[in-house]
Formats: structure tokens, C-alpha cells, sequence
């Protein structure tokens, strides 16, 4: 699979790598948060290199999708020597 950036998003070079998540995952624009997030959970439940509530953060944090207040806390981007055993589990 092939991705490339536009001109036109040039906000974040995980645009397409975003918009690609979010059509597997089956995200629609009228999508509330919560739909968002319900559907995030649930693509990403037959994972098991990450607890999932760590893979659910993380994704939803790479695809701007907000955090229930009382739910899910933000994940806190470490520095890179702290993320090699998290990215060494997403790389199988």
C-alpha cells in the first residue's frame, strides 16, 4: 500500500495514514465523538499487542477524536527511548 501527502493537508504528514484509519475503522464526517470513539474501540478489539485501553488513546489521539472526560485519560506522547517497547509491540 502506497500513501502520499497533498499539498493541501500540509497540517500533518498523517493525513493519509488518518483518513486510511478512519475508513477501516468505518468513521463517517457526521459521526459524533462518541461514535467515533465506540468505533475506534471496537476496530481496534482484536489487537492484542497493546492493552487496549493504551492502543485506544493513542489512536485516538493520532486521529483528533476527544476523550470522554470520566473515560479514557489522553495519552502522554513520551520521548522516543520510553516509546521503543510500545512501537517494538505495534511492529509485532
Amino acid at each position: 500500500m502506497a500513501m502520499r501527502c497533498s499539498h493541501f493537508h500540509t497540517a500533518s504528514a498523517f493525513h493519509p495514514i488518518i483518513e486510511h484509519l478512519k475508513r477501516v475503522f468505518g468513521g463517517q464526517p457526521e459521526d459524533t465523538a462518541q461514535q467515533h470513539l465506540a468505533k475506534l474501540e471496537v476496530g481496534l478489539g482484536g489487537f492484542r499487542t497493546l492493552p487496549r485501553s493504551e492502543s485506544v488513546r493513542v489512536f485516538a489521539d493520532l486521529m483528533a477524536v476527544p476523550l470522554p472526560e470520566d473515560g479514557i485519560r489522553a495519552f502522554r506522547w513520551r520521548s522516543s527511548s520510553a516509546m521503543r517497547p510500545s512501537m517494538r509491540s505495534l511492529h509485532g
